[in-house]
Order: C-alpha cells, then sequence, then structure tokens
C-alpha cells in the first residue's frame, strides 16, 4: 500500500507591534491533495497596561482549523488489529484570554475549546470518530511570592472540564506548589536555595495503552491520581563551583501506591540525584 503523499499549501501572515500592543494573524490552506480544503487561522494579540503602577500583559488568541484525520486512524493492519476507515474532517475552535505580570510572578486565564467528529480510540483500542459537538474549558492561577527576601511561595491550581468525559478523560483539579529557602551565607560565599516542588492532580480515568498499535486509548474501569508527588532539591553555588542534590518523589510509599497517569504504568519510584558544576580557570 502506498502510503506516501503530497500536498500543496499557501500560508500568509501578518505582524504588527506598535507601543503597548502587538500582534499577528496568520492563515494556511491546502488547495490540493489528499488533504485538500484543510486550513487553520491564528490570530493573536497582546497589550501590556499598568494597573496601580504595576505593568500587567494581557493576551487574547483565538484558533480555527480543520483537518482530515492522519493515515493510522484511516488504515492500519497487523497480527492484531486491522481496519479500513474513512473518517470526515475533524473542526477545532480554540480560544485564550490571560493576564500577567511582566516579571511573570502572577498569571490567571481561560482556555475554551470546541470539537466537532473528534476521533478518538475507544475501548477496544479501535479508532471512532464522534458524531457530537465537544466543548472543553480550562481556567488556571498562578502566583509566586518572596517572604522577608529568603522565602519563596510559589502556587498554580488548574481546573479543567469537559462535555464528554468518556472520550476527553481529564483531572478536574491540578495543584501545583513550591516552598523554599533562598540565600546568601557566610558573607555571601554560598548561594544557597533548599526546598520542595510537589504536585497533586485528582482522580480520573486515565488513558490505557496498547502496545501492539502504540497508542493510548479511553477506558471507564480504573481511575489514577488522587496522589500528591512531592520533590526534594537543593542548588548552591561556592564561586566557580555549583552543586544541586534532588530527591525524586519523596512520597513513594507514604501516600499509597497509586501513582501512575495510565493504568499499570506507575511513574518513576524515588530517585536520588546528584550533579557539580566546577569552572576552572588558569
Amino acid at each position: 500500500l502506498d502510503s506516501t503523499f503530497m500536498n500543496s499549501s499557501a500560508t500568509a501572515g501578518f505582524f504588527i507591534s506598535k507601543n503597548k500592543y502587538s500582534g499577528f494573524v496568520k492563515a494556511n490552506f491546502i488547495f490540493s491533495g489528499p488533504n485538500a480544503n484543510d486550513y487553520s487561522a491564528e490570530i493573536s494579540n497582546q497589550y501590556i497596561q499598568s494597573i496601580a503602577k504595576i505593568p500587567f500583559v494581557f493576551k487574547l488568541n483565538a484558533h480555527i482549523e480543520k483537518r482530515h484525520p492522519d493515515f493510522i486512524f484511516n488504515t492500519w493492519l497487523s497480527n492484531h488489529f486491522a481496519w479500513n476507515n474513512n473518517f470526515s474532517p475533524t473542526d477545532k475552535i480554540q480560544s485564550m484570554f490571560s493576564v500577567s505580570t511582566i516579571d511573570n510572578r502572577f498569571d490567571a486565564g481561560i482556555v475554551y475549546q470546541s470539537m466537532s467528529n473528534l476521533i478518538y480510540f475507544n475501548e477496544l483500542s479501535v479508532p471512532e470518530q464522534t458524531s457530537v459537538s465537544i466543548q472543553n474549558i480550562s481556567a488556571f492561577i498562578h502566583k509566586d511570592v518572596l517572604l522577608f527576601k529568603h522565602l519563596g511561595i510559589g502556587a498554580r491550581y488548574q481546573f479543567q472540564n469537559s462535555s464528554y468525559k468518556a472520550i476527553v478523560s481529564v483531572p478536574d483539579h491540578i495543584v501545583n506548589g513550591s516552598l523554599y529557602y533562598q540565600g546568601n551565607l557566610f558573607k555571601k560565599a554560598l548561594q544557597l536555595q533548599i526546598g520542595f516542588n510537589a504536585q497533586y492532580f485528582s482522580e480520573f480515568y486515565g488513558y490505557a495503552y496498547m502496545p501492539a498499535i502504540n497508542q493510548y486509548y479511553v477506558q471507564t474501569t480504573k481511575t489514577v491520581g488522587g496522589y500528591p508527588f512531592v520533590d526534594f532539591f537543593l542548588n548552591a553555588r561556592i564561586k566557580p563551583v555549583r552543586i544541586f542534590i534532588k530527591i525524586d518523589h519523596v512520597t513513594q510509599g507514604f501516600m499509597g501506591n497509586n501513582y501512575s497517569l495510565s493504568p499499570g504504568y506507575l511513574q518513576n519510584d524515588r530517585a536520588f540525584k546528584f550533579g557539580i558544576n566546577w569552572l576552572f580557570f588558569d
């Protein structure tokens, strides 16, 4: 079977930058080939405005596309799986609005996505196309603070939801956090940063993996998540010498054993990592 294809496309774009505003518009259209009439268009806007003498960056982006299915969705032949489909193109619309500070210590935003004719691998590990329109939404907020010039605290929260969770399965809540101390010790001879990073996502039906086709497929029998991942780190610099120590997954064995993103495939176990960088000057 000949699986080599050739498409001819045209691309155009326009960019503007003036004072506090910058933005662009770009589009792509395939006018001949197996994917003829596929298109994509994107618009991006960024505006800087100070509020209470604090400069903020406002962003508004939108993207629309129509895309034929990849070859793997329509044609497959192997020892364990075989299919020959004629799926319709997938339509997707996505937009995002966000606001952040110039130093990126704060940002918040919302993402909306609508998809029609979505193709996915069903619970039998074969591709299927949904006839319904699926809406997904995500909202996030992030803040980093440094207290007393030494104590750093970072937190990020993200909420996600889908109108068709049996196909688009994602955790409803994702939390990331960090707590660390940083400072210059011994008359500024030692620069030190020591602390913890943590991540938690709520339980959801994670996608299962099928090795025979190297694809993830939906399943609704086993949940993953509801487990906190905690890492310890230490970064130090003594003039030309830089040292880091990291212990991944400190919580292993203390918070249960459901630390996987896909059923049957656990995340990394506890691991100790160490590194040194020493610059020699002649």
